[in-house]
């Protein structure tokens, strides 16, 4: 699977808790605030999850070229 594809992947599966959250908390009219904190909750999860999709790709790049150098000798 591509980066690309992870993000992707990621962003829909955050999505259906975002919007059954949103919902619950527009149903139960429990104000800005409860909006306003799952809101930054769920974007710093998308965040640490993004940041871990960057990271191990980025890693097995970086192992793919050291491979690629060993190979070459």
């Amino acid at each position: 699977m591509s980066e690309a594809k992870a993000h992707i992947l990621a962003f829909a599966a955050l999505s259906v808790p975002i919007s059954a959250t949103s919902v619950v908390i527009s149903a139960t009219d429990a104000g800005g605030v409860a909006l306003g904190l799952a809101i930054v909750f769920f974007a710093g999860l998308g965040g640490w999850i993004s940041g871990g999709i960057v990271v191990r790709y980025a890693r097995l790049a970086e192992r793919k070229k050291r491979e690629e150098i060993i190979l070459s000798r």
